[in-house]
């Protein structure tokens, strides 16, 4: 059973018993009840878990390609299939007959209960980790204790089981309350928040966990990593384009009783919402703009260790926001530290191919990842040196590494930080990355960003190696850009477009190229061995051969149908939208820019000429 598949099964069983105490028609009782002994039927659904994560008694994977699943393990599929008939028998209690309370009784004692007490005495490895294994199974079947509260002599067992891992789950968030894993599976956190949600229910409304730390800052950073009209950056395992998942913000809005994520939770409500978050909604409570109450940029050292620059809180059309990340986190990582990337106009420019739609890579739960474009190094915004991957940041785990899947395993290792940051609402911001330590081979690898309202985005690439090689830099584009000369490109979308050059300050004029990426095999494939349709992919690449590089990337975003290329007179390149200009000055020892509009020049030292001359 796939994502989709369950997470339809839930929704239908939940909408059809709101539906119920709506209008009170017995037919969608009916209906709930034909679902669910579905469900707990045998031949029609042989597991509650993923062909994919199944394990069985033969010494082959044979029976994933039958229904002869001879082991019903507990996996993801098990907490939100629970999570889900256990909401279900709640809602209906008073309504069903013995029978039919019975019935779902004893389905979640025989598809859900056993299967997890069995799956705990095996001590397994989703028990030890903090990320979404852990809030959907044990929050799942936490859940489900609270629903049988009084109907199943292991209800309360189930429920003090769960309380302390999801309060270790949210102790692993960052010192801000960064999410822990990649950003683009950020949607997750809805199940930390149905969680206690519904411990709130439970509890006869005592003690809203949701009011306390660290509910009011997850959002925050949520709104943070948000991109317009309602997107989240697609970092590591997300999907490009993919509509933000914030149908859980309205319950920590209610119990922070916080007009500024109202606002936020009324403009990205979702048609998908699951039923039980239309419960979190306080019609009472007004909601309020986010201009002037949370700033347009921002810093976060930990987990991916993202910076966010926006230009304003308009959600239709802001003029431009820049992203970049530093980290790779324990889970759903990519090989991306120094990620950049760039929108205008609520539009996807340079981007971030996060990963497939269509199922997960085969090997993407190890190394292989990275065997794929989109997980590797050169799939993303970054220098690449001498045609390698990135040093591995991971610690594995001593009980659970199995071959080559890395349950368990913590991103503790060659990873980059940020070095400085300052961020002014008027301007815009400037910060400094250093991800030497995330490559073998590397004495220097400092990146530094200045992202100037409205859309003037200016990308410094220092770095010396231990020897000669191959050093790449790679810009993914949303579309097939155009050449520019030699050294600049254009990209034009509808209603936007983006000018862009890349200048070599250490040594030859760059000379351009226009690729696309492509699968290769034997990693070309998904998880079930099926062919992985080829995407559309494009990339400008600048390649040069040498122990040290100094590469300046300057970007401007237009609004209209037609960008305009930057200018060079000397030594000072500059581009313009509308009445802004903002001119980059080389000297020798660093960069001098300025903003006629703002008023304001910025000095960017090089790093020392001995380094890098």
């Amino acid at each position: 059973m796939d994502y989709s598949l369950c997470r339809g099964v839930g929704l239908r069983i939940t909408r059809h018993a709101l539906m119920y105490l709506i209008d009170g028609d017995r037919h969608w009782i009916d209906a709930v009840t034909r679902q669910t002994d579905a469900l707990f039927d045998d031949a029609e659904y042989p597991a509650w878990n993923h062909v994919a994560r199944m394990i069985s008694d033969d010494d082959d994977d044979k029976f994933k390609t039958t229904i002869d699943m001879k082991k019903h393990d507990v996996h993801l599929r098990t907490g939100m299939l629970a999570h889900s008939v256990s909401l279900t028998l709640n809602w209906l209690l008073p309504h069903l007959t013995p029978e039919e309370l019975d019935g779902m009784v004893r389905g979640l004692e025989k598809r859900a209960i056993r299967p997890f007490q069995a799956a705990c005495e095996r001590e397994p490895w989703w028990l030890e980790v903090n990320n979404n294994w852990l809030t959907c199974i044990v929050g799942g079947l936490g859940v489900c204790g609270m629903a049988l509260d009084g109907l199943h002599p292991d209800a309360q067992s189930l429920i003090d089981f769960a309380e302390p891992l999801m309060e270790r789950h949210l102790e692993d968030y960052g010192s801000r309350d960064e999410f822990n894993e990649g950003v683009g599976y950020a949607g997750a956190i809805y199940l930390i928040v149905d969680y206690y949600a519904a411990r709130l229910g439970w509890s006869d409304g005592q003690n809203n966990r949701l009011a306390e730390p660290p509910f009011a800052d997850i959002a925050t950073w949520s709104i943070q990593m948000a991109l317009p009209p309602g997107r989240l950056y697609t970092y590591g395992d997300g999907h490009a384009g993919a509509p933000l998942k914030a149908d859980w913000m309205p319950a920590i809005a209610a119990a922070l009783q916080d007009p500024y994520l109202q606002g936020f939770a009324n403009r990205h409500r979702s048609i998908m919402a699951a039923p039980q978050q239309l419960f979190y909604l306080d019609s009472d409570l007004k909601p309020s703009d986010l201009t002037g109450h949370l700033p347009l940029g921002v810093a976060y050292a930990e987990h991916g260790a993202c910076i966010s620059s926006h230009t304003s809180w308009d959600w239709d059309r802001t003029a431009c926001v820049v992203g970049n990340k530093e980290r790779r986190e324990n889970n759903h990582e990519h090989n991306d530290p120094g990620q950049v990337v760039i929108d205008g106009e609520g539009q996807p420019l340079i981007v971030d191919w996060g990963t497939p739609e269509t199922s997960y890579p085969a090997g993407f739960f190890s190394y292989h990842r990275f065997d794929y474009f989109e997980g590797s190094a050169y799939g993303h915004n970054v220098l690449v040196f001498g045609d390698r991957e990135m040093e591995s940041c991971y610690e594995l785990h001593p009980k659970y590494t199995e071959g080559p899947a890395f349950h368990g395993k913590r991103a503790l290792h060659n990873q980059g930080h940020i070095v400085a940051s300052e961020f002014d609402d008027s301007w815009g911001g400037q910060w400094s990355i250093d991800t030497t330590a995330a490559w073998s081979g590397v004495v220097r690898n400092l990146r530094t960003v200045l992202h100037i309202h409205p859309g003037f985005v200016i990308v410094l690439d220092e770095a010396q190696l231990e020897e000669t090689e191959a050093i790449s830099l790679r810009w993914n584009t949303a579309r097939d850009a155009a050449l520019v000369g030699n050294d600049g490109f254009s990209l034009q979308l509808e209603g936007v477009g983006l000018a862009a050059r890349v200048i070599d300050l250490g040594g030859d004029p760059v000379a351009l190229s226009l690729e696309k990426h492509q699968y290769h095999e034997p990693w070309n494939k998904d998880q079930f061995g099926n062919v992985l349709p080829e995407r559309d992919c494009p990339y400008v690449e600048a390649r040069i051969e040498r122990d040290r590089c100094r590469l300046l990337s300057m970007f401007c975003v237009q609004p209209g149908n037609q960008a305009v290329p930057w200018t060079r007179e000397g030594d000072t390149y500059s581009a313009q939208v509308g009445d802004d200009r903002v001119d980059v000055k080389i000297n020798d020892d660093g960069m001098d820019v300025r903003s006629e509009h703002h008023d304001r020049e910025w000095e960017i030292p090089f790093i020392s000429a001995e380094l890098l001359s």
